[in-house]
């Protein structure tokens, strides 16, 4: 098997051409290949971080609601002592 493979890769074109067709499917199989999977980790991480960063805004916006609702209440109570 070996020896028909090297043989028709050093010997003629009509037996050459399919094996080189082949090598070069494959080899732009790989890198087709290897470059989605490395986009696929970059997304993945990317988003990873901007989910850690939304998760902290919306922590910031909680605690900021919390305060507005709090200084609204002692507003609309202050409001009813005045009345």
């Amino acid at each position: 098997m070996i020896a028909l493979i090297v043989g028709a890769l050093y010997y003629t074109n009509t037996i050459q051409t399919p094996f080189l067709s082949l090598l070069n499917g494959i080899r732009s199989h790989y890198h087709t290949s290897v470059a989605f999977l490395a986009q696929q980790v970059e997304r993945h991480f990317f988003q990873a971080t901007h989910i850690a960063e939304l998760e902290e805004k919306l922590k910031l916006y909680e605690n900021n609601h919390l305060v507005i609702s709090h200084l609204s209440s002692e507003l609309n109570n202050l409001f009813l002592e005045n009345l």
